[in-house]
């Protein structure tokens, strides 16, 4: 319409299209219903959204079970490629009469053995010092007797 035409009812305004008045009465009443169109095109949105989700987690376990193959391959490959030691182990020194096990023979080795034979313990027989296959007294005394012996080069 023209800013000088006159609104068909006689009042001063702009006429409406045809049916848009007819529309309009009935978006004022209340909701519209969604049109099967509009359903359609936004599961299909939704699908669509849900498949590209589905894809990038498949996509990230694959990587997350690439790269953990890849470092156990790296890691049984770097056993591999090692050098290997050959030969034996070395053997722990073992000290004569060292009771404790401490590595050094001395007044706590005898006084450990004292308190075992007190309590009536069998003790091994590589503590008979005496030798005699008896395990008693006498073998702490010939402990103590070692400890506080001199020795002079002759005698080692």
């Amino acid at each position: 319409m023209q800013k000088n035409q006159k609104h068909p009812n006689g009042e001063g305004g702009t006429a409406l299209p045809a049916g848009a008045e007819e529309r309009l009465r009935r978006f004022a009443q209340g909701p519209v219903p969604a049109s099967d169109l509009v359903d359609q095109r936004v599961l299909r949105l939704a699908a669509d959204r849900m498949a590209a989700i589905r894809r990038r987690r498949i996509w990230r376990r694959v990587a997350v079970v690439s790269g953990t193959t890849a470092a156990a391959a790296a890691l049984v490959l770097a056993i591999r490629l090692l050098p290997q030691r050959q030969g034996t182990l070395p053997q722990p020194v073992v000290v004569q009469g060292d009771f404790n096990g401490d590595g050094a023979f001395d007044v706590l080795d005898a006084f450990g053995m004292a308190k075992s034979l007190s309590q009536g313990e069998q003790l091994p027989e590589l503590w008979d010092a005496t030798q005699d296959g008896v395990i008693d007294e006498a073998d702490v005394q010939e402990m103590v007797r070692r400890m506080v012996s001199i020795h002079t080069e002759d005698e080692s």
